[in-house]
C-alpha cells in the first residue's frame, strides 16, 4: 500500500488526500445539483455544508477515541499523531446529519431538504475516504487469492473498499 506522498521533503498522507478530494468533488457536485431547482438558497447551503463538515471531523474522530482510546501523550510529536490518526465513519455520518439537523432548525426548512440535496454528494466524499483506507492500507478484508487481491503485509486479501468488482 502507499500510506503516503511524497513530494520533495514533505509528506502527505494518502488517507487525508483522497478524503480531500472526495469532498471536493462532493461540494462541487453539491453546487451544481442545487442549481437544478432546489429550494435551499446558496447562503442555507453554504451553512449547512460547514456545520456537517465541522460537525462530521469532529463526531468521527470522538468516536474514534471512544473505540479505541487514546494513551495520554507526553510529548507534542505524541500528540499531533493522536490528532492526525483514526476516524470513524459512523461519527462522521451522525456529526454530518447533526449539522444538517440544526441548520435547518435554524432556517426553518425540512432536514429532508437538505438530506435529499446533499445524499448523493455525501457517497462521492465517502468513496474518497475508502480510497485512502486501501492506499493507507487499513480496512482490509480476510485472506483471498482471486480476482481484485491486493497483498498486505505479505499477505493477499480481499480489501473490503474494492470488493464489489469480484
Amino acid at each position: 500500500m502507499h500510506p503516503f506522498i511524497h513530494i520533495g521533503s514533505l509528506s502527505l498522507p494518502m488517507y487525508g488526500l483522497c478524503t480531500m478530494v472526495g469532498t471536493v468533488f462532493a461540494l462541487l457536485a453539491v453546487f451544481k445539483l442545487r442549481k437544478k431547482g432546489s429550494p435551499l438558497s446558496e447562503d442555507n447551503l453554504l451553512d449547512a455544508l460547514i456545520w456537517a463538515i465541522l460537525l462530521g471531523f469532529v463526531c468521527s474522530k470522538l468516536l474514534y477515541f471512544i473505540v479505541d482510546p487514546p494513551q495520554m501523550p507526553h510529548s507534542w510529536a505524541e500528540l499531533w499523531d493522536l490528532i492526525s490518526a483514526g476516524l470513524v465513519f459512523y461519527g462522521g455520518l451522525l456529526g454530518g446529519l447533526l449539522g444538517l439537523f440544526l441548520v435547518s432548525r435554524k432556517t426553518k426548512k425540512n432536514m429532508i431538504t437538505y438530506t435529499d440535496l446533499m445524499a448523493p454528494c455525501f457517497c462521492l466524499a465517502h468513496a474518497g475516504g475508502r480510497v485512502g483506507c486501501l492506499m493507507a492500507g487499513c480496512c482490509y478484508g480476510m485472506e483471498y487469492s482471486g480476482p481484485c487481491a491486493v497483498v498486505l503485509d505479505g499477505v493477499s486479501r480481499l480489501p473490503t473498499q474494492i470488493r464489489a468488482c469480484t
